[in-house]
């Protein structure tokens, strides 16, 4: 049953993670949130990977830049800036993440919102 699909999951998945953790540390994904992407009311896994503060619309505030991974590769999508209080800080791994984007799915992973309002550290 699983075993042809682990097959075809496994290789993207690994070279993903070599690519984020190079040399054992992060170096890219700071967390996994829920975006509403590309319309309010449907959500999208994406990959935060920076924090910058603007006044780009008049006020003070913290924009996310996140990276929306197309399935079934994880390494292609666009970039997009979202306010930090507009998406929902996931407690999943990235390689969870993953191995739901390149599963197209099928590869089911419980999604629960993180229990602080930071963004979560990436675990490995």
């Amino acid at each position: 049953g699983w075993l042809p699909i682990v097959r075809k999951i496994y290789p993207p998945v690994k070279q993903f993670a070599q690519f984020l953790f190079e040399g054992g540390k992060q170096t890219t994904v700071r967390g996994v949130v829920l975006a509403q992407y590309p319309r309010l009311g449907t959500y999208t896994i994406a990959f935060v990977t920076n924090e910058i503060q603007t006044t780009v619309n008049g006020t003070p505030q913290t924009l996310l830049t996140l990276i929306l991974p197309n399935p079934p590769s994880p390494f292609t999508g666009p970039i997009i800036f979202v306010p930090q209080d507009d998406v929902i800080p996931l407690e999943l791994s990235v390689e969870d993440a993953v191995k739901l984007i390149v599963s197209g799915g099928v590869v089911a992973v419980p999604l629960r919102a993180a229990t602080t309002t930071d963004v979560p550290q990436v675990r490995a």
